[in-house]
């Protein structure tokens, strides 16, 4: 019996996906429950298995394509109904994209099978991001060839290029990346070079001609939302420097105790204090501006540099969590963010977001509000910086944090207050391990 397998909705109000990756080619066999293709939704790489055993008949459609949920992606075949090679039947369907139905005649002829005594090699499944995989495309680099570099044996572009030029192998830790989830690299002071710290750029230059780069995935997704927020959302910026000499001072301690925990885990922690005294801050606004839904839970959004652009898995209630599991979660989140892995709910349901980006280097600047949110915070890496201390010049590392928030909802008290709320806790980090 032939079934066709409509492009399910494997998150929370998915309205399309791209095609990543086929993992079974038309007329191979199939198990119930087996992965078949990779997709990837505006937050993550998702695969998709087969309903039925049987046999594959046709993709609904190609790698790099964009299928809206309901579109046909696969037919299959059980072999209930007797037919003996059905991956050659015809089959007339429509893409729900206004594609036309296939011809008979157009119908591609099914692989020959393997000869009696024949073995497939079983097919490794390259770890790569959709990025990294079109660069190896534009290169003419087979991924199964090559070892990566990154985080979990990921390939990554520099990989890729090692490979273009002729040398498959790599060496660990000279692939591209970011520090784990919050650390400054280093803790004190300028890195040694401007760019030490920072990440390499997402797109490759083009190689003799122009070329064109569509906007998928989280890149495409980015941009609505930025769109979105600088269009419809009044930001309003408070600005303020934060010692973090008494924090840098106990994060040392603690790692020489054996327990290191990442700058951004004080920081969450810090935020979550400072919002339960200014819930106004951890809320959502309408569409139209005429309701605002204050949120019980404070479920913190950490945003996470990753090869194809920002991704923001949540801390779930921040405020009711050690220093230390925050920052073991954090961990988690990030590499799982990095390969694209992190759990769809996880990426879902914050109420405010973070963005500490310090370990990219620069000294402070400002971010979008993502809606329905209603404020941001970052924060910049620590520098060394001259200033009077108790009638004293002394040299401390000194960050800068800013907070956009919605004026909308927003006053300046909330807004400074809050600030200064989380400058506080962070100079007096020793609190945030004894105060839930």
């Amino acid at each position: 019996m032939v079934t066709e397998f409509p492009l399910p909705d494997v998150g929370e109000g998915l309205a399309e996906a791209e095609i990543v990756r086929w993992l079974v080619a038309p007329g191979d066999a199939v198990t119930a429950d087996q992965e078949i293709v990779e997709i990837e939704t505006d937050k993550a790489l998702v695969g998709i298995t087969s309903p039925v055993t049987g046999i594959l008949v046709r993709h609904g459609a190609d790698e790099g394509d964009i299928l809206a949920v309901g579109s046909l992606l696969a037919v299959f075949d059980d072999g209930s109904d007797g037919e003996q090679d059905v991956a050659l039947a015809p089959v007339a369907t429509a893409s729900g994209d206004g594609v036309a139905a296939e011809d008979a005649s157009a119908a591609d002829a099914a692989p020959a099978s393997p000869a009696a005594g024949d073995v497939a090699a079983p097919r490794r499944k390259p770890k790569a991001t959709p990025a990294t995989r079109k660069l190896a495309r534009s290169l003419g680099v087979d991924l199964t060839t090559v070892e990566g570099a990154g985080p979990g044996g990921r390939i990554v572009d520099a990989d890729v290029e090692r490979a273009a030029a002729g040398d498959p192998s790599s060496e660990a830790g000279e692939g591209p990346g970011t520090p784990p989830a919050g650390e400054q690299s280093p803790p004190a002071g300028v890195p040694s070079s401007p760019r030490a710290a920072a990440a390499r750029p997402k797109v490759q230059p083009p190689q003799g001609e122009d070329r064109r780069v569509p906007m998928r995935g989280i890149r495409r997704a980015v941009a609505r939302t930025m769109t979105e927020s600088w269009t419809t959302v009044p930001h309003v910026n408070s600005i303020h420097e934060v010692d973090l000499h008494a924090l840098q001072t106990l994060r040392a301690q603690l790692k020489a105790a054996g327990t290191p925990i990442p700058v951004t885990a004080f920081l969450v922690k810090s935020v979550a204090h400072a919002l339960r005294e200014y819930p106004v801050l951890n809320s959502q606004l309408s569409a139209d501006g005429e309701e605002l839904s204050l949120k019980h839970r404070i479920n913190l959004g950490v945003a996470v540099d990753a090869p194809d652009g920002l991704i923001v898995p949540v801390v779930e209630d921040a405020d009711v969590r050690s220093v230390h599991g925050i920052g073991v979660e954090l961990t988690r989140l990030a590499e799982q963010a990095r390969d694209r892995s992190v759990p769809q709910e996880r990426l879902r349901g914050g109420t405010f977001t973070v963005n500490n980006y310090g370990p990219l280097g620069g000294w402070f600047g400002t971010s979008l509000i993502k809606p329905p949110e209603v404020a941001i915070l970052s924060m910049g890496p620590a520098r060394d910086r001259v200033v009077p201390r108790d009638g004293e010049i002394v040299i401390r590392p000194v960050a800068v944090m800013t907070l956009a928030a919605d004026h909308r909802v927003a006053d300046g008290n909330e807004i400074i207050g809050f600030c200064v709320a989380v400058r506080e806790a962070l100079e007096a980090p020793i609190r945030l391990l004894v105060e839930e």
